[in-house]
């Protein structure tokens, strides 16, 4: 059985790459806001909510690699403004 095809031939319902990068980015994103919500509401901290809804997306493994960024981000941060202490 053939699929419909569209105007650009590629089967309906076949995402395209720049599509399907905008959804998954804006997922991770999404992910990480909520597990920084979570994390403020409750204590929790933000990889024991953003592992299990990135484990659901992605690949477990990519997922825990992930959660490397936002800690490397924050602790930059923090390390900036000890060294702006001191000049």
């Amino acid at each position: 059985m053939k699929l419909p095809v569209c105007a650009v031939h590629r089967p309906v319902g076949q995402w395209s790459m720049s599509k399907l990068f905008i959804w998954l980015m804006s997922s991770i994103g999404l992910t990480f806001f909520l597990a920084g919500i979570v994390n403020g509401m409750t204590g929790m901290g933000p990889p024991t909510m953003a592992t299990g809804v990135l484990g659901a997306i992605i690949a477990p493994v990519a997922a825990a690699a992930l959660l490397i960024v936002p800690s490397l981000i924050v602790r930059t941060m923090v390390l900036s403004s000890f060294w702006n202490c001191f000049a």
